[in-house]
């Protein structure tokens, strides 16, 4: 048992120094198990923008969005909106709400790009699309794609950070166009020079059918548009991110019944935007992405700004599903990304010289808030236990400081500089402890 504790820490600690490497996707518009795993949202309604009947990739025949896949790495979200984009400038619109503020009900005031694109969906008097509860729109990004003239095929991107029209590029801009095939996600000649990436793969026949609004299932489908979205580009962080994606007409003003989260048995078509309430609708209509858990550390006797805070998600089997470096300030307060939809884990925490902390959460319904913990201080060695071990250790380098030949960071457990009777004093007081 003491092994296994051992060991997990050495995983940990590993990490702090070797973070963990991820394989670059490739923006090509498949969304492979590889990739993605399984995807995060599956529709079952039948598309009111017809379904595509001409197996001639690229070009489309009708417009829908039969699954949603999610991945991400230190960089990017990737997001893969599976399924078709008729070749009349149909688009697929993904929103974000992936930092504080934003707007639940779209006000008027929206970025001038795409000719207009988002005034769609602001209204006055009281109306203005408006999402879920819980959901405030920070920005919306879109791809179309049609025949530009003499059979030639071409797509064309947009970013619009929501509310912010003054100031070109201020509220986003036409981020570019690309031909076929577009392997790679590059675009040219954007207004804004941003690393957004995407591509769309139109080879889909399956998928769901065309009864517009008619039960029916697009599972299995794995491929249509694929973006890369910079985190720098939209808060900084994976954690809390919450999406929703949709099929819009060219325009903007007429929106299809093909969203996921799908909207409820029997949605056909919703028509103008700013009429549109989801609120009104049954379940959640968004996903919440990498639900985060936030509180305060606390590490007895430590002195200095907390890092490496490290933490791991476990499932009910105790196998090892998400490691993150949470995010953490000089007061302790921190932020950790949970595994991708949520769930019932246990989170073990470790920090600097702490022994192993596991607390049971659940993020299940999103993000939590006030999970504060006590770390306890005193692990020299690194072996999860507070012994002779460290009591050792510490009177090698007692009296030292930065700079000395034995002086030991592991042993200044404070962090002042100096391993002196401060240390002592700590080490003494967890003396016999173990962590979980």
């Amino acid at each position: 048992m003491k092994f296994n504790m051992h060991r997990s820490l050495a995983v940990m600690a590993g990490l702090v120094i070797v973070p963990a490497a991820f394989a670059a996707i490739t923006i090509d518009g498949s969304m492979n198990e590889s990739d993605y795993g399984s995807p995060v949202a599956v529709q079952t309604l039948g598309t009111g923008f017809g379904d595509n009947g001409i197996d001639f990739n690229p070009f489309a025949t009708g417009s829908e969005l039969d699954q949603l896949f999610v991945a991400a790495d230190a960089t990017n979200l990737y997001v893969g909106m599976a399924g078709n984009l008729e070749t009349n400038f149909n688009a697929f619109c993904l929103f974000l709400d992936s930092k504080s503020g934003g707007q639940n009900q779209i006000q008027a005031g929206q970025p001038d790009v795409d000719f207009g694109y988002m005034d769609n969906f602001s209204g006055t008097s009281g109306t203005g699309f408006t999402f879920d509860a819980g959901f405030d729109a920070d920005y919306m990004l879109n791809v179309k794609a049609g025949d530009v003239g003499g059979g030639t095929y071409a797509l064309f991107s947009n970013f619009f950070i929501v509310g912010v029209d003054a100031g070109f590029p201020a509220g986003g801009g036409y981020l570019g166009t690309a031909g076929y095939p577009n392997v790679g996600g590059n675009l040219t000649g954007g207004d804004i020079s941003l690393p957004f990436k995407v591509t769309i793969n139109n080879s889909n026949i399956a998928g769901v059918d065309g009864s517009n609004g008619g039960t029916s299932s697009g599972a299995g489908v794995i491929t249509g548009a694929e973006w890369a979205i910079p985190f720098a580009e939209i808060g900084g962080t994976k954690a809390d991110i919450k999406l929703v994606g949709f099929v819009n007409s060219g325009g903007g003003d007429f929106l299809c019944n093909q969203f996921l989260p799908a909207l409820p048995a029997g949605s056909s078509n919703l028509g103008d935007p700013e009429l549109v309430n989801l609120g009104n609708l049954a379940g959640r209509q968004f996903i919440w992405l990498y639900p985060s858990v936030k509180g305060t550390i606390s590490l007895g006797g430590y002195t200095a700004a907390y890092s490496n805070l490290v933490v791991q998600f476990l499932d009910s089997s105790s196998n090892v599903i998400a490691t993150t470096v949470a995010t953490i300030d000089a007061a302790g307060n921190y932020t950790a990304a949970g595994p991708l939809l949520g769930g019932n884990y246990q989170m073990r925490i470790k920090s600097h010289q702490s022994l192993i902390k596991q607390v049971a959460v659940n993020t299940t319904n999103g993000g939590l808030t006030g999970e504060n913990v006590a770390l306890i201080n005193g692990d020299v060695s690194g072996n999860n236990e507070v012994g002779p071990e460290d009591f050792a250790l510490l009177a090698a380098a007692f009296g030292s400081f930065v700079g000395d030949s034995n002086y030991s960071a592991a042993a200044d457990l404070n962090n002042d500089g100096e391993v002196g009777p401060a240390d002592f004093a700590i080490l003494a007081g967890s003396f016999g402890e173990f962590g979980d």
